[in-house]
This record gives C-alpha cells, structure tokens and sequence, in this order.
C-alpha cells in the first residue's frame, strides 16, 4: 500500500506516469512499436516475435508477462519508460509503427473490460488498484465521466490516448513514422503465419451506445486527438 502511495504521489506530480509506456524495439530495422492497449497489442507482440520464431505460440494474458529477448535472440527488446522524456528521447532517429483503432471501438472495448473485471484497471503494473477504484458494473456514461476527467500522464494504459505516443514532436525526432489501423494491419499479414486475434472481446456496440459515445462532448474533448489521428489514415 505504502509503495502505491508513493506511485500515485509522483504521478499526481507529473514526475512519472502511472502507467509506463512499453515499446518493442526491433533492433535489426531499428524500429519500435508502441504497445497500444486495446489496439490488437497481444496479437502484435506475438506476430513481432513469430518474425524472428516462426513457431513461436502464446496467449492472452500471458503474452504479457514473455520477454522476446532471450527468444529472438536478442533482436527483438520488451522496454518499459516511466516518464514520457524518456520515451521521446528514445524515440529519436528511430522508425515508429503505431497501430491504432478505431476510438470509439477501442473506448467501448475496454470498458467491457471493466464490466467483465476481465482487466483491472491500475493493477498492472502500476498496483494502483486498491487506490483508483474503477469497479465492475459501471454504467458507460459513468465510466466516460471518470476517463474524461483522467489526464493521460495519470490513465491507465488501456484508456490512455493513442495518439499520445505522438505528443511532444516525437514524429519530427524519428527518422519515420508510419501509423496503421489495426484492422489493416492485420489484414496485411494473415497470410504470414501471424497469431489468430487474442483477447478479443465479442460483444460490439449498439446504435444507442454509440450515438452516446459520439454525441458527447466528454469523449470529444478527452479524445480530440485520437479521432483526428484516425481520419489520417
């Protein structure tokens, strides 16, 4: 408890974030992908080991717990950054691939999560839990209320933004950024002996919920950015 104190005091400082930011760091191409909660995250570390280990098999929620190092040879890097100077300083004269999803899927996707304490949210690897309380059950407007008021340096990683891995001219110090949907994405290596789709999720949206998500001002203003980045693609 004492050490989730500490945590979330630093946080509420801005020192460091509440929740790190992990990349895969591909040495050979020198190129790193942010690992995006809720944007296909499972499936993408698999694939990206599976280039190095073609038999390579894993699951959800263990996928998350293997280091590719020791697998790849060396060649594939599991990082974490606890602050976000320290991403953007890695971030720079590197290649970036950022896969995003749709924000409205990827939004109502993780609060299912939390419906279904499939993911605790502040648990892991912050341990933050006992402290942030977001319980099961929540109704969606409730659970939007709480995420709109959470500034992404203090959110956990399955609702910060996406395009928060781009903040701070982080596109400018790479040496390229290629941003991709994820259903694209996936469709492009199907054929490549990639994982099936881990931890997803079978319960989709309905008209109501959606038009919710869409008409409101609280998911426009906490997700400005995300949607924006969206309609790049």
């Amino acid at each position: 408890m004492v050490k989730s104190i500490i945590k979330g005091l630093l946080g509420l400082l801005a020192i460091r974030l509440i929740d790190p930011i992990e990349v895969y760091f591909d040495g050979p191409t020198n190129t790193f992908y942010p690992i995006v909660s809720k944007s296909g995250c499972s499936s993408i570390k698999v694939r990206l080991i599976r280039i190095y280990k073609p038999d390579f098999e894993s699951r959800f929620p263990e996928i998350h717990r293997i280091d590719p190092s020791p697998i790849t040879e060396g060649n594939l890097m599991r990082l974490s950054f606890s602050c976000f100077p320290a991403f953007r300083n890695f971030a720079q004269g590197k290649k970036m691939v950022l896969v995003i999803r749709e924000p409205y899927e990827r939004f109502f996707s993780c609060y299912i999560d939390v419906n279904k304490g499939k993911n605790t949210m502040y648990q892991y690897p912050s341990g933050l839990n006992t402290i942030v309380k977001v319980e099961p059950n929540m109704e969606l407007p409730t659970f939007l209320k709480f995420v709109s008021r959470t500034p992404d340096y203090l959110s956990d990683r399955h609702f910060r933004s996406q395009s928060y891995f781009l903040k701070g001219g982080v596109e400018n110090l790479c040496q390229s950024v290629k941003i991709l949907d994820l259903g694209s994405y996936l469709a492009e290596i199907r054929g490549d002996s990639v994982a099936p789709k881990l931890n997803v999720n079978s319960e989709r949206m309905n008209e109501y919920q959606l038009s919710l998500l869409k008409g409101s001002d609280r998911f426009k203003n906490r997700y400005r950015a995300d949607i924006e980045l969206y309609r790049r693609l």
